[in-house]
């Protein structure tokens, strides 16, 4: 996608404001191997706030690396928030360089928990 969006690309220099979107979102990547593949556990304290401890195994160089991370209630919702509110700018963006933005369902796509219109809703 950044090659696509990028100055020389196919939408020229009309996309430098989506690339600089893009460059934001993708500063998450460093907790989406932990989230989309670790095993997690999580505690709950005496006043009911959880912590969240994932454990993962990487295999770099034929070697196998042992990484933990731990998130607090208030880290996690913090960082679920800025991941959210960056996927939901990403796709503003991106939906402006869609040749057919116009019938780009609102709530549809990246960041989004609502189903694109017509999905569950009994039309066939």
């Amino acid at each position: 996608m950044a090659a696509a969006i990028a100055p020389d690309g196919p939408f020229g220099d009309g996309a430098a404001t989506v690339l600089k979107t893009l460059q934001a979102f993708r500063d998450h990547d460093s907790v989406r191997a932990p989230l989309c593949h670790g095993l997690g556990k999580i505690s709950v304290d005496q006043a009911g706030r959880w912590t969240l401890v994932v454990r993962m195994t990487s295999f770099k160089n034929r070697r196998a690396e042992r990484t933990m991370f731990v998130w607090e209630e208030e880290e996690a919702r913090h960082l679920a928030d800025r991941i959210h509110a960056d996927a939901q700018r990403l796709q503003s963006k991106l939906a402006l360089l869609s040749p057919n933005n116009e019938r780009t369902p609102a709530g549809s796509g990246c960041g989004s928990m609502r189903p694109a219109r017509g999905i569950g809703d009994g039309e066939k």
